[in-house]
C-alpha cells in the first residue's frame, strides 16, 4: 500500500509563523509529535492514507486542530492558526 505525506505550517493570528510549536498528529498509526522549525513548518511523511487531526500548540497560544485527508501517492498541505491567549479546557 503507497503513501502520502502531510506538509504543514503553524502561523499566528498575523500570519507570522510560529517556531517550536507543538504538532500532535493522531489517526493511523499515530499519536505522533513534532516541533515546527524556525519557519514554523512541520511534516510527516509516509503516512497511511485517511483521516488525521492535526493538533498544534504553544505557549501563550491557544490550542487549534485542523482534520486532514492523506491519499496515497500524494502531499497533503495544511496550514494551522493560534491565537493569543490561554489554553481552552474540556468542559
Amino acid at each position: 500500500m503507497s503513501t502520502g505525506n502531510l506538509y504543514g505550517t503553524v502561523l499566528d493570528q498575523n500570519g507570522n509563523p510560529l517556531p517550536d510549536a507543538t504538532v500532535k498528529l493522531t489517526g493511523a498509526g499515530a499519536p505522533k509529535i513534532k516541533t515546527t522549525d524556525d519557519d514554523g513548518e512541520f511534516s510527516y511523511e509516509e503516512l497511511q492514507p485517511g483521516s488525521y487531526k492535526a493538533e498544534a500548540e504553544l505557549e501563550g497560544f491557544t490550542p487549534s486542530a485542523e482534520l486532514v485527508t492523506i491519499t496515497a501517492g500524494e502531499n497533503t498541505s495544511v496550514e494551522i492558526t493560534l491565537t493569543f491567549g490561554p489554553k481552552m479546557t474540556d468542559l
